[in-house]
């Protein structure tokens, strides 16, 4: 190490001020754009952070959301509920059921397709295991959903279809042709 300070030593003192300045300026910009890289990385972590939590709000406002339609139609609430009765369609709330089923299936799906951006985060991913749990819950013991499931499951991908049957009682029909 000593012999390379030294041998610095004899070059700095041969340089010329012109030379001696181009090189303090060249050091002091590669300083400064590591110093750049460094400081963008971490504004980028931050960013990224902050998107995990944002994702995470937005996912439980929409659930409080859910949640508040069956404040505004308690009647509804049976067929979504544990041990969730059945709904036959000369039922006069058939279609707010029905209506209410899809509202849950993409809410669903919105969670099942974002998850994986708000979820790898340490500090939430216990969150995980609840939101499988609320969405299996929901799957198995509501019959209307799992009945909606089958007759819409076209118009979800086959890897959220395996994802609720993954975590529920609710088995997906084969699609048809």
């Amino acid at each position: 190490m000593f012999p390379l300070i030294h041998l610095c030593s004899q070059a700095w003192k041969g340089m010329e001020s012109k030379e001696k300045l181009s090189l303090f300026f060249e050091v002091f910009s590669a300083v400064l754009v590591t110093t750049s890289i460094v400081f963008l990385i971490r504004q980028t972590d931050a960013q990224v952070d902050a998107l995990k939590s944002g994702t995470f709000a937005d996912i439980a406002g929409q659930q409080l959301e859910l949640n508040r339609n069956f404040l505004n139609r308690p009647e509804l609430r049976q067929y979504f509920a544990p041990n969730g009765q059945s709904i036959a369609p000369e039922n006069p709330n058939y279609d707010a059921a029905i209506a209410l089923a899809d509202y849950h299936i993409d809410f669903f799906s919105l969670l099942w397709a974002q998850s994986s951006y708000f979820l790898e985060s340490s500090n939430i991913q216990e969150s995980d295991v609840a939101w499988n749990n609320y969405v299996g819950d929901m799957f198995s013991q509501s019959p209307i959903l799992c009945e909606r499931l089958n007759q819409i499951q076209s118009w979800y991908e086959p890897n959220f279809l395996d994802w609720i049957e993954s975590l529920s009682t609710c088995q997906i029909q084969p699609r048809k042709s």
